[in-house]
């Protein structure tokens, strides 16, 4: 056998070798190294159980930020930028993906926009954003902005797929293709969650204010507080992601982020949103409204009720907590909000590919910690 040949093909079995013993024994050698850099100050109870949850799922790396309802602020930081080897410490700066917790930001950015135009949340959508063409489908002229932003426009991605996730997306850049869209069920008649009803209500924003998203973006959060807030695209270099040995990074490179801005396109800290999201519930209260005003909901079954920027839920006479999580390849998100101010969010570079399970089991433990506290 020629020497370079031999020289391939041992490199070929070292590589193969590697993989291997990272598949049995990575995760465990990640799980030791990441213990060894939890820094929190919070409640000793809290402090525990959160830490037992997190081990038992798999989210070694995160940062957590929580604001009583007197601005307090408590941090919790867990882990390391690069998950697989050592590398600098996760802090309570570290910038990550807010992923679907953007869609906060988008709701309250377009209740405002449509209140400082006279523009009503149950006026219809389409003439925003295709206006001089007709419909395949003639329901798709019923979508409202209340739709939108509720997730019952009619749109399925179970059925039809998620134009979002796609490396090509069509919104925002050609809104016209929502003329040719066939609707997976007739609007306001159910509840399907939708990345691509809140890229629509970015195009209507733009449309209504005549302004790029990203300026409207920087008119709406330009406060030093929320300095840190930015828009994601491909800029991930801070951190190495991790989801259940996939090829994670290539799934990130493939996401076309500005195409994901209004859905799931902003970076920044937990504190910067804990803050953020603070302030708009003040400043739009329409965002927290109770969906129950708007049509039937139980909220108390987990995951099925959506407002205007939330999911509720409430078990017994506890105080009902506004939520919402957001997942994308390696990235765990979740936010709660407290009818008392306070509001708490946790960011991940890790998660599985069983993320809801993982996400139900984090904001159910949140709920319960949170309620005591009311």
């Amino acid at each position: 056998m020629p020497m370079k040949l031999k020289y391939l093909t041992a490199l070929v079995l070292v590589s193969i070798c590697a993989v291997i013993n990272w598949h049995w024994w990575g995760p465990v050698y990640v799980a030791d190294m990441l213990a060894d850099n939890l820094n929190c100050d919070i409640a000793p109870t809290w402090y525990q159980q959160l830490q037992q949850i997190t081990t038992e799922e798999n989210i070694h790396s995160f940062q957590l930020a929580y604001i009583d309802n007197r601005g307090k602020v408590t941090n919790c930081v867990s882990g390391y930028r690069n998950w697989n080897v050592p590398s600098s410490a996760i802090n309570k700066d570290t910038r990550f993906p807010y992923a679907s917790l953007t869609k906060i930001v988008t709701a309250a950015i377009s209740i405002k926009v449509l209140k400082q135009h006279h523009i009503e949340l149950n006026a219809t959508v389409y003439p925003y954003i295709t206006p001089n063409t007709l419909p395949l489908d003639k329901r798709v002229t019923a979508i409202t902005f209340a739709d939108l932003l509720t997730h019952r426009a009619g749109f399925d991605r179970a059925l039809s797929g998620d134009p979002q996730l796609s490396t090509i997306p069509w919104c925002p850049e050609q809104p016209a293709q929502l003329a040719k869209v066939s609707l997976d069920f007739t609007p306001a008649t159910r509840f399907v969650y939708s990345n691509l009803g809140y890229c629509l209500l970015g195009v209507a924003v733009e449309a209504i204010t005549q302004q790029n998203y990203s300026e409207i973006l920087k008119q709406h959060i330009s406060s030093e507080k929320f300095s840190q807030l930015t828009q994601q695209y491909a800029d991930n270099s801070d951190l190495k992601f991790y989801q259940d040995r996939t090829r994670v990074s290539l799934q990130q490179l493939q996401l076309n982020y500005p195409a994901l801005l209004a859905a799931g396109g902003l970076t920044g800290t937990a504190q910067d949103l804990a803050w953020l999201i603070r302030q708009l519930i003040l400043d739009v209260p329409d965002l927290a409204a109770s969906p129950q005003q708007m049509f039937d909901c139980s909220t108390n079954i987990w995951r099925t009720c959506h407002g205007f920027g939330f999911y509720h839920y409430q078990q017994n006479d506890n105080a009902v907590m506004r939520w919402r999580d957001g997942s994308l390849p390696g990235i765990t998100a979740f936010a709660a909000a407290m009818p008392d101010g306070s509001v708490l969010v946790l960011l991940s570079n890790q998660n599985t590919l069983n993320w809801k399970q993982q996400h139900d089991r984090l904001g159910r433990f949140f709920y319960s910690m949170l309620a005591e506290l009311q």
